[in-house]
């Protein structure tokens, strides 16, 4: 009797491990996702930007030398690498600049599908090494940056992410650090959940990540200087299970702004970010719905100095249940009301 209840416990833990292993819908979906619906998750520090093939690019009243749609994304490779992770490089021109090319690895992390590795190489490259825990990209070198040449990336547990071989990550939160319930969604402090953001978005710029939520951030903390002021602009559920967040960071002791777009949702049992996006001179949040939400900031014309954009620019994303994820939809671009 012993020995059947011990075989029972053991079934039970092992298909709990795997339901954990698996992380529920959002994993099992990773390998036939379409690759626009992938491509089209915002990344932190790529708030502007239509990678995906299938995000709508418009404008309407702006110059001929602005060419905010001349983008054209092509998929060069698509492919999982184990079980877990899939590949998709993408071949991109814009404007009249030559052909670039850029690599993306895409992960399950808590349940969600997350961007575990973007990279452009500049010219074409060649995958030498295709691997869950290394990927070796060699590119032609490109003069006085460190892009291209041969480049190799780790998978890096604690940021559950690849990191640059060599490159410690020391500045980036660990993923997964804290979490909190699926109950405490309504209630939890604002401050709290944009620290928790933290693990979800490592690698992102403008003064993130923020640590204590909002207030004075220093860029030498042996300096009594407030060098960015950080403000919560809005903060509101959407529905029973996904709250808004939108943030604003001036650089006081320079010039310029970021906008900080959040939404956290249920995700596993756990809060996490669903949508991150960070974008240049601030942003809003001009429509929104349970499933729907367009953001609006600022964007420079082809002769805006950089203090004064003239350009106002919308994106709008779309809810993905498969990937627990939002996604870009479309991208509009008009002239600034303020012009």
């Amino acid at each position: 009797m012993r020995g059947s209840l011990a075989t029972i416990a053991l079934v039970i833990l092992l298909l709990s491990g795997q339901s954990a292993f698996a992380d529920d819908g959002a994993c099992r979906n990773l390998s036939t996702a379409s690759h626009d619906d992938l491509l089209a998750i915002p990344a932190i520090g790529m708030g502007e930007g239509t990678w995906s093939p299938s995000a709508k690019c418009s404008s309407e009243g702006l110059s001929a030398a602005d060419h905010v749609c001349d983008e054209k994304t092509t998929i060069v490779t698509d492919r999982m690498l184990g079980r877990n992770r899939r590949m998709i490089v993408v071949s991109y021109v814009f404007s009249k600049l030559p052909l670039l090319y850029s690599v993306h690895v895409f992960g399950c992390v808590a349940g969600q599908v997350k961007e575990v590795l973007d990279y452009s190489p500049g010219g074409e490259e060649k995958i030498e090494i295709a691997q869950p825990n290394k990927v070796v990209v060699v590119a032609p070198p490109i003069a006085g940056t460190n892009s291209g040449g041969r480049q190799v990336f780790n998978w890096n547990s604690r940021i559950q992410r690849y990191s640059m071989e060599d490159d410690e990550d020391s500045d980036a939160s660990p993923a997964l650090s804290k979490t909190l319930p699926c109950s405490k969604l309504k209630s939890a402090k604002s401050q709290t959940l944009i620290v928790l953001a933290n693990g979800d978005f490592t690698d992102g710029d403008g003064g993130f990540p923020f640590t204590h939520g909002a207030g004075c951030y220093k860029d030498d903390p042996q300096q009594d200087i407030c060098d960015w002021q950080v403000d919560i602009v809005e903060d509101q559920m959407i529905n029973a299970s996904r709250r808004l967040i939108v943030l604003n960071s001036d650089h006081q002791s320079g010039v310029g702004s970021f906008g900080y777009v959040y939404v956290f949702g249920c995700v596993a049992g756990q809060i996490r970010t669903v949508l991150g996006s960070d974008v240049g001179y601030g942003a809003g949040v001009q429509k929104v719905s349970a499933d729907r939400l367009t953001v609006s900031t600022a964007s420079q014309g082809a002769k805006d100095p950089r203090c004064c954009p003239t350009i106002e620019e919308l994106m709008t994303y779309e809810w993905k249940s498969a990937l627990q994820n939002y996604v870009l939809k479309s991208v509009y671009y008009h002239p600034s009301r303020d012009r």
